[in-house]
């Protein structure tokens, strides 16, 4: 019997009665009840959240400054700066300054040498 069996059933046997403190009771546990499934569901996303986040960091690899896809050969690079203070994966494009190949984030603007994926 689930939860929800479990209050409707409970709902049966106090229906019709005016007894106040078994109503207050009902109404207290259906606010506490009302609170458990929503910090249940806050609780499951955040496990999937979390394992998501786990994942994109088995698919990371560090070089340079810059963070690239493993298996990836896009060459793609991404802002470490935002993956470790926000875990946002933005994309940094390649611009040359001074004749230097270079990535830069256009979200926070960090800027490097451009280190192209081996």
């Amino acid at each position: 019997m689930g939860l929800q069996d479990k209050w409707d059933n409970m709902l049966g046997l106090v229906t019709g009665t005016n007894d106040p403190t078994t109503l207050k009771a009902v109404i207290e546990v259906q606010k506490e009840m009302s609170q458990l499934l929503q910090e249940n569901q806050n609780l499951r996303q955040e496990i999937h959240d979390l394992k998501n986040e786990r994942l994109m960091d088995s698919e990371l690899e560090l070089i340079g400054h810059f963070l690239y896809k493993k298996h990836d050969n896009s060459n793609q690079a991404y802002c470490l700066k935002c993956w470790d203070s926000e875990r946002k994966l933005i994309r940094a494009v390649n611009i040359k300054m001074y004749d230097i190949p270079m990535s830069e984030c256009l979200r926070c603007g960090f800027t490097s040498e451009y280190i192209k994926k081996s």
